[in-house]
């Protein structure tokens, strides 16, 4: 908390509060914490809180890209899965490690902002070849706490900014990037910029440079305004999420599972384990996660056998040949979704091997890299479509539990083009492609 104020800025950093419990898997054990919890661990106003008027809150960042027609959403959990490749992150002092797969959505396009000094960010900076270290230089009226950044060099983030006032920071370096504000020294950077894929990464050594308080500086405010229209998306057709100490990001780009209960369960049950809870609270709270998960469990099998019909076995074994050439002699019995969604499976698992892909690559990478595989333009849109038809089939039953009509023509023709892709793509050689690396940034 403040110690006293130094030219309108207290010295003293703002800490994070201690997180409350977030919502559970589901409805009744949502219900059962909010029990064992109550109001425990709530404060009245939580540092950088977006709607506080406080020194350390986040009110006038707020107002500033309310100000410029800039939303800002606010999340306390957000599925990576759920982003968009047009999505920005605001990451504000992390309390939980960052996940790895921010690269992913990075390398598609997506930008990211991440505000640390000394909280959880670390091991994610460290991934991309970003050290922090101690800064020691003068500040603000002689205040060592309140060093003062100047810009290095143009960048977007610099316009109109002749001084940074920072708050306790830590340097970053970076052996390849130039520093976008330092301290003295080039090498006390405090803050840096550089792009990994399509995508731009922004690290600040400081997250209290966006606080009311520092707010009050006129370069501060400008400078938090570049750093919004920075990551703006082009068009303005992405989001801008804003997560805040204690927020949860979890998940894997292009893979949405945040709505599925045993994945939200999970995260649920990794919350619990930091609760100090009374032991009939804990056994009260073991018993219903026992209860959900048995009912999942139950819902989870099937009525009946899924072995009564045969449309997964081909008429001929010795007839078929190839992905497409199992599925076009399926005896499908009417259940052409079921034959489709089978085929999605060996087509993706078949493509990722002729591009030599992880077999783990989602299918919109396995999209992208058979748009640039190069083939006939015909057998390419057909073979994009067919991927995105099959793509919608599966999140139609997988994700939203509906059960779609295909007509058995359509897959026919869903066969008879994966099958025209397969045949273009040569097999792959010997030589296979080393496994990428995670990228690191580079000056954009």
């Amino acid at each position: 908390m403040p110690t006293r104020p130094v030219a309108s800025v207290y010295v003293a950093r703002p800490q994070p509060a201690h997180r409350a419990a977030s919502r559970l898997a589901s409805a009744a054990l949502t219900g059962l914490l909010t029990l064992c919890v109550g109001v425990a661990g709530a404060v009245a106003q939580a540092p950088y809180a977006p709607d506080s008027s406080e020194w350390d809150g986040l009110g006038e960042l707020l107002r500033l890209a309310s100000e410029h027609h800039i939303a800002l959403e606010t999340p306390t959990d957000l599925d990576l899965g759920s982003l968009r490749a047009t999505d920005a992150l605001i990451v504000l002092f992390p309390s939980e490690p960052l996940p790895m797969s921010l690269g992913g959505f990075m390398a598609e396009g997506g930008r990211v902002v991440v505000a640390d000094d000394f909280g959880a960010a670390d091991e994610f900076l460290r991934t991309f070849g970003i050290q922090r270290a101690a800064i020691h230089a003068e500040g603000l009226r002689g205040n060592p706490n309140l060093p003062i950044a100047a810009p290095r060099g143009a960048h977007p983030i610099t316009a109109g900014v002749s001084a940074l006032v920072t708050n306790h920071p830590t340097g970053l370096s970076h052996p390849e990037l130039v520093p976008v504000f330092s301290v003295g020294d080039p090498g006390q950077a405090v803050v840096l910029a550089g792009a990994v894929g399509s995508g731009r990464l922004v690290v600040l050594g400081d997250p209290s440079v966006l606080i009311n308080n520092m707010m009050q500086f006129r370069g501060n405010k400008r400078f938090a305004l570049n750093l919004l229209q920075y990551i703006t998306s082009q068009g303005g057709s992405g989001r801008i999420f804003l997560l805040l100490p204690g927020a949860t990001l979890h998940g894997r780009f292009g893979t949405l599972n945040a709505d599925r209960p045993l994945e939200r369960t999970r995260l649920a049950l990794e919350r619990a384990a930091s609760l100090d809870l009374p032991g009939f609270m804990v056994r009260m709270l073991a018993v219903a996660i026992a209860a959900i998960l048995l009912l999942f469990a139950a819902s989870a099998l099937p009525s009946a056998s899924p072995y009564q019909q045969s449309i997964f076995l081909p008429v001929d074994p010795r007839g078929s040949g190839g992905t497409g050439g199992r599925l076009a002699r399926l005896r499908i019995d009417g259940d052409t979704l079921s034959a489709a969604l089978a085929y999605r499976f060996e087509l993706l698992a078949e493509l990722r091997r002729r591009l030599r892909l992880h077999p783990d690559t989602d299918a919109a990478h396995v999209a992208r890299a058979l748009d640039a595989a190069r083939l006939p333009p015909s057998v390419g849109r057909a073979g994009g479509s067919t991927l995105a038809r099959l793509e919608r089939l599966w999140t139609q039953v997988d994700v939203r539990g509906r059960t779609p009509r295909v007509r058995r023509a359509e897959l026919a023709s869903m066969v008879e083009r994966g099958e025209a892709v397969l045949a273009a793509l040569p097999e792959p050689g010997t030589a296979a492609g080393a496994p990428s690396q995670t990228p690191s940034p580079t000056s954009p």
